[in-house]
């Protein structure tokens, strides 16, 4: 890695890949480089400040703390010894002690852990265990001890507010908020970019669009999609950043260009309102996509199977993420970015 500060992400677990690949995209988006430690811990160099680590904070879906590392031991005595260095410094401050692990039966040793360091942290400055001034959080992952000092910590409870079961109009196959947004991040959305959902169904993924910054169009065949979505965003009390036409996946170009196309087309045999082949209409999303985005956009699509796909010459596939919801579907998440002026099917 290049000098610069590193800063720890401790990420969710209820996807093998799905964290470490939304840290990367948005790392790339902010200028910054990213490796991954482990199957729960990223690392990000920088030279942001703590302050400005929380532009991170406030995007991705799939990460819990962002911390600062302060030092990485190989053994539990060397740790110690990092901990008491670290807490001298720390005089006129309250602090608390934290120890993160991912293994198996570690909640026991952890909470040992914990009070022993903290003990260390008691002898320079006073412990809170809420709300303190500086959490020191020890990130125990392949025989590493990471010393860290949190920055910022995602608001994942409000991702979750925005469930599909919490909304006014809800269709129980939508992507839960978490996927919309990672989604969103891999296909590079943010403030300023222009987001067009073509089957915008319950407005889940225009929702994360408009908190991430973007200007967003919604379009959909069936009305009852574009007036639920309506309600969504009023429910949620978003006036501004979005609007909605009733439209086919065809005729998406009336719209103009478009940074990102990023959508989730109906499942099943057909689509509600025409009873169209999926197949085929997943293929005229795609060249309607193609023909709306900007030279170098991305186009962001969830289906459940690849295998009907079209080629588009001028989209590349940069992303390929399977989730495997439950025996009857599974879900493809593909990226693509647009790359030449010519498409055939």
């Amino acid at each position: 890695m290049t000098a610069g500060t590193e800063y720890l992400f401790e990420q969710s677990l209820e996807h093998p890949l799905f964290p470490y690949m939304e840290l990367a995209a948005v790392s790339r988006r902010f200028g910054d480089s990213c490796e991954r430690l482990s199957s729960w811990l990223s690392s990000v160099n920088t030279d942001r400040t703590e302050e400005e680590m929380q532009a991170y904070s406030s995007v991705l879906a799939f990460t819990f703390t962002i911390s600062r590392l302060e030092g990485r031991y190989a053994s539990w005595k060397e740790l110690r010894e990092g901990v008491s260095s670290l807490s001298r410094g720390l005089s006129g401050k309250t602090a608390c002690v934290r120890v993160a692990s991912r293994e198996a039966g570690e909640k026991g040793r952890r909470l040992a852990a914990e009070k022993e360091l903290g003990k260390s942290v008691a002898e320079h400055c006073a412990i809170r265990l809420e709300n303190p001034d500086i959490e020191i959080r020890v990130l125990v992952s392949n025989s590493n001890y990471y010393l860290t000092t949190k920055v910022a910590e995602v608001d994942r409870k409000s991702l979750d507010s925005r469930q599909v079961k919490y909304r006014a109009f809800f269709s129980p196959i939508s992507l839960s908020p978490r996927y919309a947004r990672g989604l969103l991040n891999l296909c590079g959305v943010g403030k300023g970019k222009r987001v067009l959902d073509p089957f915008c169904g319950t407005g889940g993924i225009l929702m994360e669009a408009v908190l991430l910054g973007a200007s967003t169009v919604g379009s959909d065949i069936d009305p009852r999609m574009v007036e639920g979505t309506r309600r969504n965003f009023l429910q949620l009390g978003m006036k501004e950043g979005w609007e909605l036409q009733r439209m086919d996946v065809g005729d998406i170009e009336r719209l103009g260009e478009f940074d990102s196309v990023v959508t989730d087309p109906p499942y099943g045999r057909s689509s509600f309102a025409n009873r169209e082949d999926t197949g085929r209409l997943q293929s005229r999303a795609i060249m309607s996509a193609y023909k709306s985005l900007k030279e170098g956009g991305t186009l962001g699509i969830v289906v459940p199977d690849t295998g009907r796909l079209p080629h588009v010459d001028g989209l590349v596939l940069e992303t390929h993420l399977t989730q495997r919801v439950h025996r009857s579907l599974v879900r493809n998440y593909l990226v693509y970015r647009k790359e030449g002026k010519r498409f055939q099917l």
